[in-house]
């Protein structure tokens, strides 16, 4: 008697049918290009889909035939060794790279760029890619013009690609439709025209820079300003973003310490160390500032006579007084501006925190004393004797 069919049906009844094997492979052809695709394997070769045919390539063009779990088992245990974004990731870049796997490379780059986008080894492999820009909008507009669309809507690779590519244009051509892009109502245009500056020549619109790095009502713009400024290497620039910490208004006093730590130049110290003392010997509140505001009207009336007699005439002076009715506001500064001084302080701290590189808690108090220990010490440098010069 035989058991087949009982093996069978225990079969169905543990699980189904197995599951069907993935067709997909890649495949490296003696050429040099790389085929990811349905396949056939058959005696004389592979065939390929294209739709609803099928193309047969020889064996002997193929150098490589690798199922596509296999590489793609393979890729995602290159990520678990490295977290992502970390720098680990453009290898597994290069990797899917060599298998013809082009959006999943990108895809690493990006998480690489988005984390440090002046990472070495991510923008060497954006230069180095068989990388295509497809320019968006008309062809009237300037080839300058539309790599700044192209670069404002495009994640960090091809975002540092477009940057690339307006490097490489006439540098009168190129500077001239950054400027024009970080004057746009578009903040996305604003930024990418930031970051190209910063890679083709900061120190050209260090004016537009500087106002787009405090006044800006982007944060990413500020921040792409400021990184331009920080690679223009250039401390006066350090001293005008510090300059804004006297502003009235608070709001931009914050931009300028965030941009100042962005920059993360020494030279804006000083400044950030006055400003948090400043803040601490006011008390961090305004005191009491007080405002008046009186709505009213006033109206005339004769209030008496004052009889005068001259010459046997009697003359009435009258007597004018005045009634009045109306409002008076009191008002006084409250909660509002204690929220205020604090994330002053918080953004001094973390400025001075960035620049500096000491891990202390983001307390003024702290910092003032760090501060205060350094100014002490660089003080007593020059008093050194000759030999330790």
């Amino acid at each position: 008697m035989s058991f087949a069919p009982f093996v069978v049906l225990l079969a169905l009844a543990a699980g189904g049918s197995p599951a069907p094997e993935d067709p997909r492979y890649v495949l490296h052809l003696a050429d040099g290009r790389i085929v990811r695709a349905e396949v056939r394997i058959e005696p004389a070769g592979y065939s390929v889909r294209k739709g609803a045919e099928w193309t047969l390539i020889p064996s002997a063009d193929v150098l490589r035939a690798t199922p596509l779990r296999e590489v793609e088992q393979r890729l995602a245990e290159m990520r678990k060794a490295s977290a992502s974004g970390d720098p680990a990731r453009v290898e597994v870049a290069h990797a899917a790279l060599g298998e013809g796997m082009l959006d999943d490379a990108i895809a690493e780059i990006d998480a690489v760029l988005a984390r440090d986008p002046d990472q070495v080894a991510a923008r060497a492999f954006v230069a180095q890619a068989p990388l295509a820009l497809t320019l968006p909008a008309a062809a009237d507009r300037s080839q300058e013009a539309r790599l700044c669309l192209f670069g404002a809507r495009a994640l960090p690779a091809y975002r540092e690609l477009a940057a690339a590519r307006l490097a490489e244009a006439p540098r009168e051509l190129a500077s001239k439709e950054l400027a024009r892009a970080l004057a746009s109502p578009s903040p996305n245009l604003r930024a990418f025209a930031a970051f190209a500056l910063r890679r083709l020549d900061p120190a050209s619109q260090a004016d537009a820079l500087v106002r787009r790095a405090v006044v800006d009502p982007s944060e990413r713009v500020r921040i792409e300003a400021a990184r331009a400024l920080r690679d223009a290497r250039d401390e006066s620039l350090v001293q005008r973003v510090a300059a804004a910490l006297e502003l009235d208004d608070a709001r931009l006093r914050n931009s300028a310490a965030a941009a100042l730590g962005e920059m993360g130049h020494p030279a804006a110290l000083p400044a950030l160390a006055a400003r948090l003392a400043a803040l601490q010997a006011s008390g961090g509140h305004p005191g009491g500032t007080r405002a008046h505001l009186r709505v009213g009207n006033q109206l005339a009336y004769v209030k008496d006579f004052n009889p005068e007699i001259a010459q046997g005439a009697s003359i009435a002076d009258p007597i004018v007084d005045t009634v009045e009715e109306g409002t008076v506001l009191d008002v006084r500064v409250g909660g509002t501006s204690v929220v205020s001084v604090q994330d002053q302080r918080r953004a001094l701290c973390t400025a001075m925190q960035r620049i500096s590189g000491v891990d202390l808690p983001l307390d003024a108090p702290r910092w003032l004393a760090w501060w205060e220990g350094e100014r002490l010490c660089n003080a007593a440098t020059p008093a050194a004797t000759p030999a330790t010069r």
